[in-house]
């Protein structure tokens, strides 16, 4: 190798050292759709910050995917996505309730605001 292939492979591995990173979870294996994720399938990867986006599965929120199924076959190696997941569509009704509300009224407001906006919409 020449010297200046040794200087360029020393200072790409000093640059990408520097660069902030963020573990994801990744599929250890590959699953097909309708898996159940358990923690012996999944890993967790390093990827560059500026790669990492909201929709990614971070490693900090491992335990929360556990038992929930995939919507659709993932390959090992690749970042999980919330979407991939079928649970990532299910709010909690608790989460969208006001205090002291009933879950019909508060329904009821909701359809009444899509149907506000269909209404307006051209």
């Amino acid at each position: 190798m020449s010297r200046l292939g040794l200087l360029l492979l020393v200072v790409s591995t000093v640059s990408s050292a520097a660069e902030p990173v963020t573990a994801v979870v990744v599929a250890a294996v590959d699953l097909p759709a309708g898996s159940v994720i358990t923690l012996e399938k999944v890993s967790q990867r390093l990827l560059p910050t500026e790669f990492v986006t909201r929709s990614m599965v971070r490693s900090d929120a491992a335990s929360s995917i556990v038992e929930q199924r995939t919507r659709l076959p993932i390959v090992a190696g690749e970042p999980l996505l919330w979407t991939y997941l079928e649970a990532s569509f299910r709010v909690p009704a608790c989460a969208t309730l006001e205090k002291d509300d009933r879950a019909e009224a508060q329904v009821a407001r909701h359809r009444q605001v899509l149907r506000t906006r269909r209404a307006k919409a051209p």
